[in-house]
């Protein structure tokens, strides 16, 4: 059973739980997008083997992002 906010209800998209769940999903997967193609996200391919995505995580993150002691 959708949740009321989990469906998008409280923004008036469908009275229908699963209709509107659809239509927010699809506005989130649309933001989502955006921001990729703005390069604000990191897409990575979740059907990769889970050893190679791991490998491709810690790039993305290491390359991002540096830790107290691990230089620059």
């Amino acid at each position: 059973m959708l949740k009321y906010h989990e469906a998008g209800l409280d923004i008036g998209l469908s009275t229908d739980p699963e209709e509107s769940f659809k239509l927010y999903q699809g506005r989130i997967q649309c933001f989502y997008d955006e921001m990729a193609n703005q390069g604000e996200l990191t897409v990575l391919d979740a059907t990769a083997d889970v050893h190679q995505l791991q490998e491709e995580t810690r790039k993305v993150f290491h390359s991002a992002i540096t830790l107290p002691g691990k230089g620059a």
